[in-house]
């Protein structure tokens, strides 16, 4: 089952990376928006149990990644969601689960959390365990070429931001600041270039 937002489900670039699935049959859940409620987790499950799939797909920022996330977790686990927020409480590993990013900023894709929105208490929740890390991350610049300007923008920022934020980490160490130093050079090169001409691939 593929969890995407609905433009996302729409664009050509999604068939392009599916189309590589080997002939494996898929169905899509084009119901993602940003900030992912618990309500349409739900629903995703749903889905994904009455359609009979055996892995999961999260094609799209960290919303749609989120909720892929959330559903592998959730899905070889018979309790209600709510039980599995917080850290080490989903007791296993669920189906498979590949990630195709197509924003900058969030690295949903290499982390083992998920937040979502309740609406209800009007906060944010996460999931944490190494269980949700995905099997497998596909990270191609094609996949950021629908992004918006202002999203191209934003998604930048933000993995600027989180570059930064290692740096000044009181964990870090010799390793983690040159990495956080060569992202803030290669983001403070590319991201202009990348928001003048979206489809300059390079900088990208």
């Amino acid at each position: 089952l593929m969890a995407t937002g609905a433009a996302r489900a729409e664009a050509g670039t999604v068939e392009l990376r599916l189309c590589q699935l080997g002939g494996r049959e898929y169905a899509s859940f084009g119901r993602v928006r940003p900030d992912p409620e618990i309500a349409i987790v739900e629903d995703c499950m749903r889905a994904y149990r009455e359609g009979g799939h055996d892995g999961l797909i999260g094609v799209g920022g960290g919303s749609a990644i989120d909720i892929a996330k959330s559903v592998a977790a959730y899905a070889g686990y018979h309790g209600a969601l709510a039980d599995l927020f917080g850290v080490d409480q989903v007791p296993r590993k669920g189906p498979p689960l590949i990630a195709i990013p197509t924003t900058a900023g969030t690295g949903s894709e290499v982390t083992n959390v998920a937040i979502l929105s309740d609406q209800a208490a009007q906060l944010k929740k996460g999931i944490v365990r190494d269980y949700l890390l995905p099997d497998v991350a596909l990270v191609s610049p094609q996949m950021t070429l629908t992004c918006p300007r202002s999203v191209t923008a934003a998604s930048g920022v933000d993995a600027l931001v989180h570059a930064i934020e290692s740096y000044l980490s009181l964990n870090a160490s010799p390793i983690t600041d040159a990495l956080a130093i060569g992202a803030i050079k290669l983001i403070a090169s590319a991201l202009p270039k990348a928001y003048a001409n979206p489809a300059n691939l390079q900088a990208r």
